[in-house]
């Protein structure tokens, strides 16, 4: 098992290409936010759903012996399972008999699943995720965007050419997905896997897209025509005033101090309603019959804006503001059971009762596995001569264990195989909160404070 170990993939700073602009990139998932949003704007929810039982059908044909190693590289698990990888293409090619192998394809197929379920996360092929970076030269047009992507260092993969739709995380407004034309440009060869949004127009498209900006933001590009919407809304125009709580104290020539920095964190932490507003545009979403451009979803859209630019503004969303859209139902795919729930007709709702019986398979599955663990020897590992290593191996074997077995009591996680792939299904404790050991680092442990506060906000 020490062996796995050994062979897993450098970390990503020790690596050349460690800027984003230069990763490799890799395809995208499906939210309930893009759903929500893609339905508002017509694709059909059948469609929804085939999507998701193909990704489905592709995650359990990874748990075959026969296709594992094909499905895994098709579904984008070599960065989770490197180990696998490794092993299946240099020792024993498209095999999985080692146990350790097989575990880690169950956890990570369980991981899939639960996601699917729970998130609507699910996977299409066409489409990436890159950073977008501006027209310099002034050869695009409106509209216009030139996106080449490259899979490994010095091979070309694709230049995007003809119609995609592009958005930007968080995105709740209909208008943050725009429908832009890629195109291939010469002046530009030498730049892969970013997005280049042409610089003239009235309006950036980059800025249309949850008021995003050219500062290392990322976008969701997909070219994937069976999700593309059948209509486009103006972008949003909700606007948050430039006012600064830093610039005002600069403005008086006051001088900052440290209560002054408790207070701007203690108000964050209050009125930090983030989560809260889009939990209720997902709902005010699926009830109306207008889905996302209804006028309640609308508003929210303005108050999530709003909320988002406040460590930048100092503009911040009062309870009241966010009580106005407090509802008594939930949809059942939200699974709020202190709620009452209702069948959700939407999207959303179909394909999480679909996928119920998948989930409840891959979940026992991997209770089986995580309850019946037996340690196994691999005989195509054992080599002549290795009678004088063993005393090396056993001490460096001692050390892994204790490790891993420390790993597992400290975050409640069942199986070995989650710790090496990093798919972990469930997390039964959380330690000491990073946050609170760090406060004890800071001078009059400032944090604390800070904790106390949220601490506070709790129990009113």
């Amino acid at each position: 098992l020490f062996f796995f170990l050994m062979l897993r993939r450098p970390p990503r700073s020790t690596r050349k290409e460690s800027s984003a602009a230069s990763d490799v990139y890799k395809r995208q998932y499906l939210n309930r936010e893009l759903i929500v949003l893609l339905e508002t704007l017509g694709v059909k929810r059948e469609t929804f759903v085939n999507i998701q039982n193909e990704y489905i059908k592709n995650c359990l044909k990874a748990a075959s012996e026969d296709t594992s190693f094909r499905y895994i590289k098709q579904l984008n698990w070599v960065e989770y399972l490197w180990p696998l990888i490794f092993y299946a293409t240099k020792l024993r090619p498209y095999n999985t008999d080692m146990q350790l192998v097989k575990h880690m394809v169950t956890v990570q197929v369980a991981k899939e699943v639960k996601n699917v379920r729970k998130k609507a996360r699910v996977c299409i092929e066409k489409s990436c995720r890159l950073i977008g970076v501006c027209d310099e030269l002034g050869v695009l047009e409106a509209d216009e965007v030139f996106v080449q992507l490259m899979k490994y260092k010095n091979e070309r993969i694709l230049v995007l050419v003809g119609k995609v739709f592009v958005t930007r995380n968080p995105c709740l407004h209909p208008g943050d997905i725009r429908i832009l034309n890629a195109v291939e440009m010469k002046e530009y060869s030498h730049l892969f896997n970013v997005i280049v949004f042409s610089s003239k127009g009235v309006r950036p498209a980059h800025n249309m897209m949850s008021s995003g900006d050219l500062d290392g933001d990322i976008y969701f590009i997909c070219w994937d025509h069976r999700i593309f919407p059948k209509q486009e809304v103006s972008p949003s125009t909700a606007q948050v005033s430039k006012k600064s709580s830093a610039n005002e104290y600069l403005h008086n020539n006051m001088r900052m101090v440290r209560d002054n920095i408790i207070d701007f964190f203690c108000n964050y932490f209050r009125s930090n309603y983030l989560g809260s507003i889009s939990t209720l545009h997902l709902v005010h979403a699926d009830k109306s019959h207008n889905g996302a451009l209804s006028k309640e979803c609308l508003e929210l859209d303005r108050l999530h804006s709003t909320a988002v630019d406040f460590p930048k503004h100092g503009n911040n969303v009062s309870r009241e503001e966010v009580n106005k859209y407090r509802v008594k139902e939930y949809p059942d795919f939200m699974e709020r059971k202190e709620i009452d729930q209702y069948e959700s007709k939407k999207a959303l709702g179909i394909m999480f009762r679909s996928t119920k019986i998948i989930f409840d398979e891959a979940m026992e599955k991997y209770n089986e596995m995580s309850t019946n663990q037996v340690e196994s020897v691999d005989k195509d590992l054992l080599i002549e001569g290795r009678e004088k290593y063993l005393e090396l191996a056993f001490e460096q074997y001692k050390e892994y264990a204790f490790t891993i077995r420390s790993l597992l009591k400290m975050y409640g996680v069942r199986t070995e195989a989650e710790i090496l792939s990093g798919a972990i299904i469930k997390l039964d404790r959380i330690p000491v909160s990073y946050t609170h050991l760090r406060a004890h680092e800071t001078s009059l442990h400032l944090v604390c404070r800070l904790l106390l506060e949220k601490k506070k906000k709790k129990k009113k």
